[in-house]
C-alpha cells in the first residue's frame, strides 16, 4: 500500500526508510517532498551550477539533476515511486520523463531528468519533486515474480531471470518501430538515429499476460533511458489485467540519441489489485473496489455515469481506473512576462468543437469531472490511444492525496499535430489503497478546479 505521511514519518524514525536530511514540514498526504540540488548536467554533459538566485532553463533544453535529499530503504520492506510536483509541471518542466521507479536498493540522491516545454526559473532548494513510498508486500517482484511466471499466473515470454531488477521487470525493444501515420521502420543491428522531437511508437520483444486474477502491471521508463533523453509511455503507463501479447512504447525523443533492437528499454512492476471482495488485498482497486468506494462516498467521480465513464461499457471498461474526459476550458502558453512567469491565453474551441494541438506548445486543460477521494490515493494516466497520437495530458506529475476533490489541470503537449474536443476520453484515474492514519490535503493547488496556472511562485524557493 501508499505509505500515508504519518506512517512515512515512522518509517523515517525507524530506519526502514532513510531521508539525510529530514524535514517533517515535507511530508505530504501520501508523499514526501523532495528539493532540487545546485549541480545540473545538460544534454552535452555540461556540468552547471545553479547559482543562489537560480537559472531560467529555456525552452526545449535538457538537464539532469538531482535532490538534495540521499534516500535508501535499508530494511528492503518499501521502494518509491518519484512524481512531479504541480507546480512544476504547470510551468513545463518534467521531473522523470516517466523512469519513475526508486528501486528498494537505491541508495543516494534521487535523478530528475528536466525535459523544459516552456522556459522556467529554477532556484536550488526550490521543492521540485514528491517521492511517494509503497510496500514491496503489495507488488509481485524478485523470487515471487519468478515464481508467478513459473506458475503461468503471469506470462512473459521469453522470459529471463537476469532482466528481474529489484521491484521490476526489464523489458526489450523490438526492431520495428512506427510512426504516428503508421509507416514502420526496421531498427539495423547497429541502430537508428532518433533526432530530438520525433516521435515513434515501438513495442517490447516480450509477450505479457495475466491468468490469475488479482495482477496488473504498470510501464515505467528506465534511469538510462531517460538519461538519454527518451520517454517510454507518454505518461500511458497502465498494463490492464486483460492485456495479452507485447507492451507498447510512446517514444518522444527530447534529444538526439540512438535505438538499438533488443536494448533494455523499459521496465514493468507488477501491483496487486484490491476487489470489492478481497477488500483488504493489494494496493490498486479494481472496478468493483471502485464502485463500492463511490457508493459509499470515499471516491467522488461528478458527474458520474457508468456507461459512460467506462464502467459496465465493455467497448470502454476497464479492469482497473476509471476514464476521465476534457473539460471545456483550454489555455496555450504564449511566452513569459518580465518576471519570467509564463502567460497563458485562451484557446477558442470552435463551432465543431475540435481544435489540433501544436506541438511544442504547452497547454493547461481540465478533467470534465470533479474526481477526488476521501480514502485513497490517486494516479492520473493518459490512454493508450491518447499516447498513438502522441498526446501527454498531463507532465508527469499524476499525484493525488487523499482528501483533493476538484476537476483536475492537465498540463498536455503534443510531438505531432494531434485533434482534441471537449468532452473527449483523454486518460484513466487509479485509485491506491493507503496505509496509516489518513490525511486529508490541503496544499494551494487543492482549492482550485479548472485549468489553473502554477502558483509556485506565491512560496520561496524552500517550498
Amino acid at each position: 500500500m501508499v505509505l500515508t505521511g504519518r506512517n512515512i514519518q515512522q518509517a523515517v524514525a525507524g530506519g526502514a526508510i532513510r531521508v539525510a536530511p529530514f524535514d517533517r514540514g515535507q511530508i505530504n498526504p501520501v508523499s514526501y517532498d523532495l528539493r532540487l540540488d545546485d549541480l545540473l548536467i545538460s544534454a552535452s554533459g555540461k556540468r552547471v551550477q545553479l547559482p543562489p538566485q537560480g537559472r531560467t532553463l529555456r525552452k526545449g533544453e535538457f538537464w539532469i539533476g538531482r535532490s538534495i535529499e540521499h534516500v535508501s530503504f535499508p530494511t528492503g520492506e518499501f521502494f518509491a515511486t518519484l512524481h512531479n510536483k504541480s507546480g512544476t509541471a504547470r510551468q513545463g518542466a518534467t521531473a522523470h520523463l516517466t523512469a519513475n521507479i526508486i528501486q528498494p536498493e537505491h541508495q543516494g540522491p534521487v535523478s530528475f531528468y528536466i525535459d523544459v516545454a516552456e522556459d522556467v526559473h529554477v532556484i536550488p532548494g526550490m521543492r521540485y519533486a514528491q517521492m511517494k513510498p509503497m510496500s514491496l508486500d503489495d507488488f509481485v517482484a524478485g523470487r515471487e515474480l519468478a515464481e508467478a511466471v513459473e506458475r503461468g499466473d503471469i506470462t512473459i515470454t521469453p522470459f529471463n531471470l537476469e532482466q528481474i531488477r529489484g521491484v521490476s521487470y526489464r523489458l526489450r525493444l523490438s526492431e520495428t518501430l512506427r510512426s504516428v501515420r503508421g509507416e514502420a521502420v526496421v531498427i539495423p543491428p547497429e541502430g537508428i538515429a532518433v533526432r530530438k522531437g520525433d516521435f515513434w511508437i515501438g513495442e517490447s520483444i516480450e509477450h505479457v499476460a495475466f491468468s490469475a486474477p488479482g495482477v496488473m502491471a504498470s510501464l515505467h521508463n528506465k534511469s538510462r533511458t531517460a538519461s538519454y533523453g527518451m520517454t517510454a509511455h507518454m505518461c500511458a503507463g497502465i498494463i490492464q489485467p486483460d492485456h495479452a501479447g507485447p507492451v507498447r512504447f510512446h517514444i518522444r525523443a527530447t534529444n538526439d540519441c540512438i535505438l538499438y533492437p533488443g536494448m533494455e528499454f523499459a521496465q514493468l512492476t507488477f501491483p496487486q489489485t484490491r476487489s470489492a471482495a478481497r477488500p483488504d488485498a493489494g494496493v490498486m482497486l479494481d472496478h468493483t473496489a471502485i464502485e463500492a468506494a463511490i457508493s459509499a462516498g470515499t471516491i467522488t467521480v461528478d458527474p458520474f455515469v457508468p456507461e459512460v465513464i467506462g464502467l459496465g461499457n465493455p467497448a470502454t471498461a476497464r479492469n482497473v481506473g476509471i476514464d476521465f474526459h476534457l473539460g471545456s476550458e483550454l489555455k496555450a502558453c504564449v511566452g513569459t512576462d518580465a518576471d519570467g512567469r509564463q502567460i497563458f491565453a485562451p484557446v477558442e474551441f470552435p463551432a465543431s468543437g475540435v481544435i489540433e494541438l501544436n506541438p511544442g506548445v504547452l497547454y493547461l486543460g481540465h478533467t470534465l469531472e470533479e474526481i477526488g477521494s476521501t480514502e485513497y490515493a490517486m494516479a492520473l494516466h493518459g490512454l493508450e490511444s491518447m499516447a498513438a497520437m502522441s498526446v501527454e495530458p498531463q507532465i508527469d506529475a499524476d499525484l493525488g492525496h487523499t482528501g483533493v476533490r476538484h476537476r483536475w489541470t492537465l498540463e498536455i503537449r503534443c510531438a505531432e499535430r494531434a485533434p482534441v474536443w471537449p468532452g473527449m476520453r483523454i486518460g484513466q484515474v487509479l485509485f491506491e489503497a493507503v496505509r496509516g492514519p489518513v490525511v486529508q490535503y490541503e496544499g494551494k493547488h487543492g482549492r482550485f478546479s479548472g485549468a489553473q496556472e502554477s502558483l509556485s511562485h506565491l512560496e520561496g524557493p524552500g517550498r
